[in-house]
């Protein structure tokens, strides 16, 4: 949630310009959904200025990774289905590469375009947060295969 609701996603520098009803502000860092103009106000975007598909992909990010991690929450307390274990998998999978689709977008972004943008705090977060949905997706799959076994009768 770090790097989905923060304003460090991408370090502009000073160039970046965002247009906005007020005239231009000088802009420092971007997020998924907010700015941070120089000297530290976050402001939120003017409509046009970032995609609402980074938006829309960022809140999907969210959703659904809070979902996967209540189902291993309560895979605690109780006994799962093997098909539950594969669509708790597939959840994994798509929160990684929603959260992927966000980098690639963010850092194609309008605000990217005319500046060299470097990845702040939040892209970092992002990149962590791939790698451990992207992991959790394989071994889930494990523990899908494993539930399967068991409602077979393997005793492999």
């Amino acid at each position: 949630m770090y790097a989905q609701w923060r304003c460090n996603y991408v370090n502009t520098g000073s160039d970046a310009e965002v247009n906005s009803e007020n005239g231009l502000r000088f802009v420092e860092k971007i997020g998924p959904t907010c700015y941070t103009a120089i000297g530290g106000v976050a402001y939120k975007y003017p409509e046009g200025t970032i995609s609402n598909t980074v938006q829309a992909l960022s809140l999907a990010t969210v959703v659904m990774g809070a979902i996967s991690w209540c189902i291993y929450l309560f895979a605690a307390c109780c006994r799962f289905p093997p098909p539950l274990w594969l669509l708790t998998s597939l959840l994994c999978l798509a929160t990684a590469v929603t959260e992927g689709m966000v980098f690639h977008y963010m850092f194609n972004s309008d605000v990217c375009a005319d500046t060299s943008c470097s990845w702040g705090t939040g892209a970092k977060c992002a990149i962590s947060a791939m790698t451990f949905w992207s992991l959790s997706c394989v071994m889930t799959c494990g523990v899908f295969q494993q539930a399967q076994a068991e409602k077979n009768g393997d005793d492999e």
